[in-house]
């Protein structure tokens, strides 16, 4: 589920976007603009979050114009879906990494020292790299945090979603090759301290067939948010 910052932040950066390019009224219905790599979009994010912060310094976006100056791109973080549908059927065995659904947008961090500032999603479409949000404080700091408990680089931590459970998971792998995960979710577990993929995968189950008891009928209709 996308972060509602996130979303507000991105109808900002895109008002950013066309002031610096001075559209006129025929073409602001132009798709934003793609670029040739995940980096090259992360810098056009930044310089249309400064512009933002800088005119409208009241709004909120969970970064200050100072940190957000002093910040530089981070190695992107993969970022993807549970397979809600899987996760229902799943055995004692699995693992979420065996629930994978598509890769979703890629997280691209703007980090100061070792912390993320702010987190941009970018997203590979047909022209190239296009800049699909901006803000998403709950993940920034939840990866953070993670990387803080256990001293693993962001490069070693995957972002995983559960579709309707409001789930968000860290994956991180340790240097012996192991993987723990780490989650706050629903209030069952302490994202600071890692958990087994069974045990995890155990719990998000059985909420996920429950969720389906009770909403299944919406979902085959497509008419609850996922």
């Amino acid at each position: 589920m996308k972060n509602i910052l996130a979303i507000f932040a991105l109808g900002l950066v895109c008002w950013a976007a066309c002031t610096n390019k001075t559209q006129s009224m025929g073409d602001q219905n132009t798709p934003p603009p793609s670029f040739g790599t995940p980096e090259e979009a992360v810098q056009q994010a930044k310089k249309d979050l400064l512009e933002v912060l800088r005119t409208s310094p009241g709004i909120d976006l969970g970064v200050d114009a100072a940190t957000a100056e002093q910040s530089e791109p981070g190695k992107p973080i993969p970022h993807f879906d549970v397979d809600f549908n899987r996760l229902m059927d799943a055995d004692s065995a699995a693992t979420l990494d065996q629930l994978r659904g598509p890769a979703g947008t890629t997280l691209a961090p703007l980090v100061v020292g070792d912390k993320i500032a702010v987190m941009v999603e970018v997203v590979k479409g047909d022209k190239g790299w296009q800049v699909a949000g901006i803000g998403n404080k709950e993940i920034s700091e939840g990866l953070n945090a993670v990387a803080e408990a256990t001293g693993a680089g962001r490069g070693n931590i995957q972002v995983m979603n559960v579709p309707n459970l409001n789930a968000t998971i860290y994956a991180v792998t340790t240097p012996d090759g192991a993987v723990s995960y780490h989650t706050d979710y629903a209030g069952k577990f302490d994202l600071r301290k890692g958990v087994d993929g069974r045990t995890l995968t155990a719990v998000l189950r059985e909420d996920a067939r429950a969720f389906f008891k009770e909403y299944g009928d919406l979902l085959k209709k497509q008419e609850l948010v996922k």
